[in-house]
């Protein structure tokens, strides 16, 4: 196993930010799959994000994450859970009272079968995403995604694909 975390490239962080900034991310809870360093879920907070959750299993990726939310006094508003996504998952939504993110950014460890596995996984657990939220999955262009359960708008930067899947607002029927 790689030990070592791919951060997502400073290119594709300020893409991200400037797809999500006018639409879900002020407010927004965040949840942050394979979270590495942290550095989504902290750009995220300051972009204007409510919360931030970050998922990790690596130990000692999951402490540091969650000491530099604390140093910095993020600590009641953000936080690291050690554990793998697959468990951790659908443990948020099935939680009582549910869990619900306004943005759900995954960046699973690039060709390692996340590209067929991840998106069926989101979809089981779709309930994680609150209505007008958005799925973010990070990959690689080698290792196209799954089909969903909605349409998704892929942004293309070099190697990396960002596809998003906006849940659509019961509101706007």
């Amino acid at each position: 196993m790689n030990k070592t975390a791919r951060p997502t490239s400073a290119r594709v962080i300020s893409a991200l930010f400037n797809i999500l900034r006018s639409s879900s991310l002020c407010g927004a809870h965040v949840l942050d799959l394979f979270a590495g360093t942290g550095s989504v879920a902290w750009r995220a907070l300051e972009q204007g994000a409510a919360s931030a959750l970050c998922v990790e299993s690596d130990a000692d990726r999951a402490n540091a994450v969650s000491r530099k939310f604390a140093d910095a006094g993020l600590a009641p508003r953000a936080s690291c859970v050690r554990g793998d996504v697959r468990r951790v998952l659908p443990r948020l939504a099935k939680s009582a009272p549910p869990r619900e993110f306004g943005v759900v950014f995954a960046d699973p460890p690039y060709c390692a079968g996340w590209g067929a596995a991840l998106p069926p996984l989101l979809a089981d657990n779709w309930s994680v995403v609150r209505p007008g939220g958005v799925f973010v999955f990070e990959h690689s262009s080698r290792e196209p995604a799954a089909d969903f359960l909605t349409a998704r708008d892929d942004r293309i930067y070099g190697e990396t694909v960002l596809s998003f899947y906006w849940k659509r607002d019961v509101s706007e029927s």
